[in-house]
């Protein structure tokens, strides 16, 4: 052990066994050198083949494509021969339909022709007939009338006849109770003439009095005189200070002033005014009134209109014709109590423009405001109302 441990440790050995190790070292390397070579030519074979493959892919893919467009087009090709086809056959058909309906039409229209004239002969036929019938039934019925007609006065005479008997019996009766009634009352007033006498002052009666009592007799006669101012004219004026509305006065109903051109009320002289539903109420019953008085038939009678409608149709068209940014709640308060119960009128008394009056009042006069109110829902509502109640379509 000595021995070779002593070798080892010579630098030729030592030398030897640097070489050895590198030659060892050169003949890995050159191993590994091979097999990168050859994985090299490995890999560069690989990357030709799969050029090769993709050119093919792409070769196979351009003839598939052209394949597909080729079949494509020859598709369409038969689709359109097919639909060419079939435009023939449909156009075929139709003509053949057509000249098929044609005699048809043809057909019907002779046989219609002949089913009308059937009819017509058939219709002369009955309509002879029915006139004989028709004369033989009035022939019947004027003899019937005659002898009813013969009978009947017959029976008239007799109940004539009979009343007058017993008219003659009734005024005989009258007669003797009147004249005892009279004897009666003559009793009567010869007893009570005295205390007449005293209660009307005749016995003792100053020419004071009498003169007085003349004057009060010419004042009384002045109230029915044909000079005197028409009540009519009285109501009016009270109108025109309750409702002035129907004159065409507007406001503004949050000011004082406003609600004063407005009819609103007072609970007392320059005192609040009511509330807002005390002076709708107010205004209705107004409004109704004023409709109620205004739109009278005087046509079956021969006295004389004393508020003739045309007041109703001014007081209409002056609250509809109010500038709509002035319109106030009562307006449309008034307008739907004048307007509620009163279309039969209206529509009997103007026909067609009476119509046309209460659609613009109902429809288009409230459309062209643009506040929204429960007032204004009132006027818009009477379209339905109508057509519900009076069948009238506005």
């Amino acid at each position: 052990m000595a021995r070779t441990k002593g070798l080892l440790d010579s630098p030729s050995k030592q030398l030897m066994q640097d070489l050895i190790r590198d030659l060892e070292q050169v003949r890995l390397h050159n191993s590994e050198l091979k097999r990168v070579k050859q994985y090299e030519r490995r890999s560069f074979y690989e990357r030709l083949d799969q050029i090769d493959r993709e050119r093919e892919e792409v070769h196979n893919a351009a003839l598939s494509a052209a394949a597909a467009k080729r079949d494509q087009l020859r598709r369409e090709a038969e689709e359109t021969l097919h639909q060419h086809l079939r435009a023939a056959e449909e156009e075929r058909r139709r003509k053949e339909e057509e000249e098929r309906r044609r005699k048809e039409k043809i057909e019907r229209e002779k046989a219609e022709k002949e089913r009308r004239e059937r009819e017509e002969a058939a219709r002369r036929e009955a309509e002879r007939k029915a006139r004989e019938e028709q004369r033989r039934r009035q022939a019947e019925e004027t003899e019937r009338i005659r002898k009813a007609k013969e009978e009947a006065e017959k029976k008239a005479r007799e109940e004539r006849e009979e009343r007058e008997r017993l008219e003659q019996e009734k005024k005989k009766q009258e007669e003797e109770r009147l004249k005892v009634q009279k004897e009666q009352e003559k009793k009567v007033a010869e007893q009570k003439r005295p205390e007449i006498r005293e209660f009307l002052g005749e016995t003792r009666r100053t020419p004071q009095e009498v003169t007085e009592h003349k004057r009060y007799l010419e004042y009384t006669n002045t109230l029915s005189s044909s000079e005197s101012c028409s009540m009519i004219d009285i109501l009016l004026a009270k109108y025109h200070v309750v409702c002035p509305v129907l004159w065409g006065f507007y406001g503004s109903e949050s000011t004082q002033t406003g609600k004063t051109a407005l009819g609103w009320w007072r609970d007392e002289p320059d005192g609040p005014f009511v509330s807002r539903q005390v002076h709708e109420e107010r205004m209705i019953g107004l409004g109704a009134g004023f409709a109620a008085i205004s739109l009278r038939d005087f046509s079956k009678t021969s006295r004389q209109n004393p508020l003739p409608n045309t007041h109703f149709w001014k007081a209409l068209s002056i609250i509809v014709n109010v500038p709509p940014e002035e319109i106030q709640d009562t307006h449309l308060t008034v307008l739907g109590a004048m307007l509620k119960f009163s279309a039969q009128r209206v529509v009997g008394f103007w026909g067609d423009l009476g119509l046309l009056a209460l659609r613009h009042a109902i429809v288009t006069f409230p459309s062209s405001l643009s506040k929204k109110s429960s007032a204004r829902s009132s006027v818009e509502i009477l379209r339905d109302l109508y057509a519900r109640e009076h069948c009238i379509l506005i």
